[in-house]
């Protein structure tokens, strides 16, 4: 069984990010959906740059900041997929710094 098949669907953008957690910004829809997202745990399907498909983890919420008709919320990183996540962010991160170094 696919372990996101209940989680409810938001689009967002990743803002800020670090091997252990993200700033994700999202719209909001309604307050319904604000509620939903200050749900403890939330699950994540990503796709970055320079990888095949998409990324699957969960992370817990740690804090919120309403933003006109935005929401960022501040995620740590919970479960990385079996290491597949945290394999993933970690040559992410390496290609910025790479890039940022030979600027």
């Amino acid at each position: 069984a696919d372990r996101f098949s209940d989680a409810k669907i938001v689009s967002g953008t990743i803002e800020n990010i670090s091997r252990g957690g993200c700033l994700c910004v999202m719209e909001l829809l309604s307050t319904d959906q604000e509620a939903g997202l200050l749900e403890n745990t939330v699950a994540f399907k990503c796709r970055f740059p320079g990888t095949d498909g998409q990324v699957s983890f969960l992370g817990e919420i740690k804090n919120s900041k309403k933003q006109a008709e935005q929401i960022a919320v501040g995620i740590k990183f919970t479960d990385d997929n079996d290491g597949q996540f945290q394999n993933v962010i970690t040559s992410y991160i390496e290609l910025i710094e790479n890039v940022s170094e030979n600027v």
